[in-house]
């Protein structure tokens, strides 16, 4: 099966959404392009025999370039025919969070935070060019002939622009994630990872982890990401440790150093958030580290009751003072990662579908 993979960039939907996955068939057939090699005569003559081009959200202009290149003249007389287009997406771009670095593109109104402008039309976004974009996306979407999205939840919700949806999960390659093998501590280690658009998930907990730490002197937060200055001004600044952003391939081993005792997942109930995955779920679990999630989707759909709460104070507080249920409950999470999300297994599926969509 040959897959022409468009350029993509070196970031974390990149890594797990296209990257994983597809190196994961172990395919000599599927090519991964660089935008440098784009130039050379080798991609013409690989697109002419590719079953599939691959692509994300970001890629429509490139698909206009080769819808030209496939419809031309010339093209039609020599009986070219364009392979079939994956589309990839996994998230729902049409609903986006104005706290979302995204917003920038995906954005189609003006939006305040507080009495300061958020985003402001010809000041940090274009807000006819994002409709415009939008609108495009949208068509771009209903003419792939594949879509991927990485839920049951998102597939639902893009159902209504394509019928042809394969659902691949973000996964866990088990090389990548090594559950370490420290020295015992004092400390209780809590810990979180993520970027700016999850200002919003934390404002919901912000009270709860004030609270925990204040009564637990032996707590230290590790941050790994963004570090909202807002929600932690009232915790003492020797007690947060900020773990900054590495490559995508070293985020496995980043985590893993953190050594947390708990990992805690926030998040605000929103139609935007409903459709995300479970993706830090799996990466704390499959180092076997007891990770509390918000009661809501997309943990909801998928977690262990143990790990979902209403209340992370009192969830927290609990495994503070229960290792025992600590390691119980990180013990089971990572097998379920092992049985569900395993990488090897995830990328083995995805092959047995696209080969069945070209028959």
């Amino acid at each position: 099966m040959k897959i022409f993979t468009l350029p993509m960039g070196n970031d974390g939907c990149s890594h797990y959404r296209i990257n994983k996955p597809y190196k994961g068939m172990n395919d000599d057939g599927i090519i991964f392009f660089e935008q440098k090699d784009m130039e050379s005569p080798e991609v013409l003559q690989y697109l002419e025999n590719a079953d599939y081009i691959l692509c994300r959200q970001n890629h429509g202009k490139s698909i206009e370039i080769l819808d030209k290149l496939f419809n031309s003249e010339e093209a039609k007389k020599q009986g070219k025919k364009m392979p079939k287009v994956i589309l990839d997406m996994d998230d729902y771009v049409f609903d986006i969070d104005p706290y979302s670095e995204s917003y920038k593109i995906f954005g189609t109104r003006e939006v305040k935070h507080g009495d300061k402008w958020l985003w402001k039309n010809k000041v940090n976004i274009d807000i006819k060019a994002n409709k415009d974009y939008t609108e495009s996306l949208r068509k771009f979407i209903k003419r792939a002939d594949i879509l991927t999205v990485s839920t049951e939840r998102l597939k639902k919700t893009f159902r209504k622009y394509n019928d042809n949806i394969i659902v691949v999960p973000n996964a866990i390659d088990k090389d990548d994630w090594i559950v370490p093998n420290f020295k015992e501590h004092n400390e209780i280690r809590i810990g979180w990872s993520g970027g700016v658009s999850h200002y919003r998930d934390w404002f919901t907990v912000k009270d709860d982890i004030e609270r925990i730490m204040k009564e637990y002197p032996q707590v230290k937060l590790c941050i790994a990401g963004a570090m909202f200055e807002g929600i932690f001004k009232n915790i003492d600044k020797n007690r947060i440790e900020s773990w900054k952003w590495i490559d995508p391939t070293g985020h496995g081993y980043r985590t893993s150093m953190m050594d947390l005792d708990i990992a805690i997942i926030p998040l605000d109930d929103s139609e935007f958030n409903a459709n995300k995955s479970c993706i830090k779920f799996y990466e704390f679990s499959s180092l076997k580290i007891p990770t509390l999630c918000s009661n809501v989707a997309p943990y909801s759909d998928e977690a262990p009751t143990e790990s979902l709460t209403d209340n992370f104070y009192e969830s927290i507080k609990y495994l503070i003072e229960n290792p025992k249920e600590r390691e119980k409950l990180g013990n089971k999470n990572y097998q379920w990662i092992k049985e569900n999300r395993s990488q090897d297994k995830i990328s083995k599926k995805l092959r047995k579908e696209l080969s069945n969509n070209l028959k």
